[in-house]
């Protein structure tokens, strides 16, 4: 069963991934490996987390709640200039999604002889991003120690310029909220157009009846 799992990654692996149903069945495949590697060292947190959300609606596991803590420590010394270049970088690997692709790469590479080059990268990124914008996923910590953010959310750029042509980067919006109320979009590779706020006003307005205020100038971590 493990060298069908491997047969079908590579042959998935071996086309340019285009499409929401080729991200899906990747990444389910890919889970189907890892679980049943019991010789596995790595915990591959960030592929673990990101392969749940491709086929569930909010997450609120210790991987998800890891994210939530960390922006909401971060968003206070984003806003005042305080955080170090090393608290930054920590902080763009998760947000820009750097680590999920490097565990991916690493767990492909190491299972199945395959890694994505930049383009396709770009390409599978894209079409991930299409996977979860209809129903943006929720990492909510439930924590009464939280005071800047306690929910963080990802949705495809409003203007759809997270197409990604000819494997070009795409766009990657996050949103921080706290107690339903949009903090700040971050994220990279995107602009605030009048889409965009419209998208974070609705998500806002879903969550809190009362929140009708535009989201927050962006940031780059």
């Amino acid at each position: 069963m493990e060298n069908q799992i491997i047969m079908k990654i590579r042959s998935e692996m071996d086309h340019v991934t285009k499409s929401e149903c080729q991200v899906v069945y990747l990444l389910v495949e890919i889970r189907k490996l890892m679980d049943r590697d019991k010789k596995a060292t790595e915990p591959y947190n960030s592929l673990r987390l990101y392969s749940d959300w491709a086929v569930h609606v909010g997450l609120a596991g210790p991987q998800a709640q890891d994210i939530v803590k960390k922006a909401d420590a971060f968003y206070p010394k984003l806003m005042d200039g305080t955080a170090t270049a090393e608290e930054k970088a920590d902080f763009k690997k998760i947000f820009l999604l750097n680590t999920f692709r490097s565990e991916l790469d690493h767990f492909l590479q190491d299972h199945v002889q395959r890694s994505f080059s930049n383009a396709g990268w770009n390409s599978f990124l894209a079409s991930f991003l299409h996977v979860i914008e209809d129903c943006p996923l929720i990492c909510k910590a439930d924590n009464a120690t939280l005071a800047n953010v306690d929910e963080v959310f990802i949705v495809r750029d409003g203007d759809g310029t997270g197409e990604a042509p000819d494997g070009t980067p795409p766009a990657i919006v996050w949103g921080l909220s706290f107690k339903g109320e949009l903090k700040m979009p971050i994220g990279a590779n995107f602009t605030i157009s009048d889409k965009l706020i419209e998208t974070f006003v609705a998500f806002s307005g879903s969550r809190n009846p009362k929140a009708t205020s535009s989201p927050a100038p962006s940031r780059n971590p």
